[in-house]
């Protein structure tokens, strides 16, 4: 039999131990016959250690070495190894429910990437709605920082519950060894089909609107017309790359046919996927003549698209950004003269009051071309050491090391691999915990809603350097080898501060109480401000400087992440409180329905780019084949295989 040892006063117990090592260590002065002893696993039977040694027949029953749980229902039994013998922890099916549903809403996000109006997902479909722009932004905004949170706490709970050595060996086998087992053939896959969904949207090129995107790419001006006579959209985008027909063509220096889309009746200031406009484009590539045109024929010369930048920053693009265009976009441009041309267009646009960005006055209209106030204008030409602008350039130049940025190598396994580099500082933190008998931070630091009050400015401190370098609501993503900084430390708050939660469940059981006031103000208020912040700072009062909108922004994302957080809790406590076998067998299908859902994703997507119907329509369609199809694959591929037992643990079948 092995048993535990503790001081009388401690909560945490020493484990694995054998009756000789508890004599070698009371004859070494390492305890007291006043410690106490129990066999491990049932800290009831705890005797003194004199006691104990005098009679060790004290202990009649013993304890069983036991395995994880073999049953679906209720929780696991305590291990026999490394055990600190907190008894008697409920399972938080609340809490179960929770975390399975924040991997599964990762399947409406990536559903609904196909429908959003902005290029960005492999399979790029016609029907497109601002409203997945904004319902993906919304869930991006808490979903995996919920995760993370979650994450945290049943980390903590397995550590108080089984010790330390447990709690590795439990995670190397749960996360890391999926992440090693699974990494090649998922990530080959979605790779592979990502490439095969990318080819067959060019090959979509020669058919329907398609056809008028490569005919005015090309300036196959013959074809053109053939097709505009024959009705063809002039405005139609092309199904790969969101870019229209008039787009094309000023991108790829098809003058022919720019004038013959123009004739037709093709909006001179129609916006692509990144609302870039026609002019922007040939501003991009050095297009003079294409840029003339379109200025001849109205073009909003200060246009701003979604990165921020008008048609005169866009002719300051360097040499490595416009190869990338060009790769990816398979057009043609003479580098040899590719800087003259920008310097000629350049010209051309602010003779015509063309401006940049940075001097055009936040809240006008993206034509307008007047100054920047002097408190805004002058700001840039403050001291560049020490402001916070300085600090956050020098750290966006930091991330844009190539190392940070590819090749993707975990593409949406990611998370296992954060988990994975976390865990090592929690474990530290769990050693000294343990060495210093530390029960956790006071309770009163966790209670709502004043732990907002440090809590949101905490996450603030990385939060502000995400979006640096793609401007958008929530964490950035990191997909490389070489975790970015902020990305992992905002992630690692998240995770630590759901573990400080299980050691204060007088707290914890409180939080949340308040879910129905929480989430409709995250929502409809903090929300809607971050996303303006962000995107469309024109909205909000003209009184705000760049500083104080790009505070406001990270403000509000960090606020919305936390009382998504709690709101959800609350809410799931309200609604899971009891067990549901339907809604645990989800729970332990949700692990496995997220890591093999992107490979079957794509094929979905893609098979109903063709179907003329609404986006309202396919994405629930993509939602309910992958979900119903990954959860017949769990249930006879997974559930009782070896994959099932490296992803959850051994199952046995229910008998009737």
């Amino acid at each position: 039999m092995r048993y535990a040892i503790k001081k009388p006063a401690a909560w945490l117990w020493k484990t694995d131990l054998s009756k000789e090592e508890i004599e070698q260590r009371l004859a070494a002065g390492k305890i007291t016959g006043e410690w106490l002893v129990c066999p491990q696993g049932d800290a009831n039977l705890a005797v003194e250690v004199s006691d104990f040694l005098t009679d060790p027949s004290v202990f009649d029953t013993p304890t069983p070495d036991v395995e994880e749980s073999t049953t679906t229902n209720g929780p696991p039994p305590l291990p026999v190894a490394d055990t600190p013998l907190t008894p008697n922890i409920p399972r938080r099916h609340d809490l179960d429910a929770l975390r399975a549903t924040a991997m599964l809403l990762g399947i409406v996000l990536h559903a609904g990437l196909a429908y959003v109006t902005f290029p960005f997902w492999p399979v790029r479909d016609t029907h497109t709605s601002a409203f997945f722009d904004v319902m993906n932004s919304a869930l991006h905004g808490f979903r995996m920082p919920l995760f993370f949170v979650i994450s945290g706490f049943f980390t903590a709970m397995l550590w108080r519950k089984r010790g330390l050595g447990a709690l590795i060996k439990h995670r190397a086998k749960r996360i890391l060894l999926p992440l090693v087992v699974l990494l090649i053939p998922i990530q080959g896959l979605t790779i592979g089909l990502a490439i095969l969904v990318t080819v067959g949207g060019e090959l979509a090129m020669g058919t329907k609107e398609g056809a008028v995107c490569a005919a005015a790419r090309d300036n196959d001006v013959a074809t053109l017309k053939r097709l505009l006579k024959e009705g063809a959209d002039p405005d139609a985008m092309d199904s790969t790359y969101k870019v229209p027909p008039l787009n094309w063509a000023a991108l790829n220096g098809s003058f022919e046919a720019a004038e013959l889309l123009i004739q037709d009746g093709a909006r001179v200031n129609i916006r692509s996927g990144d609302r870039s406009t026609p002019l922007g484009h040939a501003s991009l590539t050095g297009r003079r003549d294409l840029a003339e045109l379109l200025l001849e024929h109205g073009a909003e010369v200060n246009a701003v698209n979604g990165y921020g930048t008008t048609p005169l920053d866009s002719t300051k693009a360097d040499e490595g950004t416009l190869r990338f265009v060009v790769k990816l976009m398979k057009i043609e441009v003479d580098f040899d003269r590719v800087a003259e041309n920008q310097k000629a267009t350049a010209k051309l646009l602010v003779a015509h009051g063309g401006k940049a960005a940075a001097s055009l006055e936040r809240g006008s209209t993206e034509a307008a071309a007047k100054a920047k106030p002097a408190h805004i204008e002058n700001y840039a030409e403050r001291s560049k050491t020490d402001s916070p602008e300085s600090i956050t350039e020098r750290y966006r130049e930091f991330i844009s090391w190539p190392g940070f940025q590819k090749p993707i190598i975990f593409g949406h396994l990611w998370f296992l691999y954060f988990l994975c580099l976390i865990l090592v500082p929690f474990a530290m933190w769990a050693f000294v915990a343990e060495t210093n008998e530390w029960k956790g931070v006071p309770a009163w630091v966790l209670r709502s809603p004043g732990v907002l009050l440090w809590l949101v400015p905490l996450t603030m401190i990385p939060q502000w350097f995400n979006g640096l370098l793609h401007p958008s609501f929530g964490p950035d993503t990191s997909l490389t080898f070489f975790p970015m900084p902020h990305v992992l430390m905002l992630y690692t708050i998240y995770f630590f501060v759901g573990a400080a939660y299980f050691d204060r469940e007088e707290v914890e059981q409180l939080l949340g109480r308040r879910w129905w006031i929480l989430m409709p103000v995250a929502l409809l208020v903090v929300f809607p401000v971050g996303m303006a912040a962000i995107h469309e700072p024109e909205t909000l009062p003209e009184y705000l400087s760049e500083r104080s909108i790009r505070f406001l922004g990270v403000f509000a994302q960090s606020l919305y992440a936390w009382l998504m957080i709690f709101g959800m809790i609350g809410l799931f406590k309200k609604i899971y409180a009891r067990e549901n076998k339907t809604i645990r067998y989800i729970s332990d299908s949700s692990y496995w329905l997220y890591l093999a859902h992107i490979p079957l994703l794509f094929p979905i997507q893609y098979m109903l780019l063709s179907l003329d119907i609404s986006a309202f329509i396919k994405m629930p369609i993509v939602c309910l084949l992958t979900t119903g199809i990954l959860l017949l694959s769990y249930r006879f591929m997974v559930r009782y295989t070896w994959l099932g037992r490296m992803l959850n643990g051994e199952r046995t079948r229910e008998r009737n």
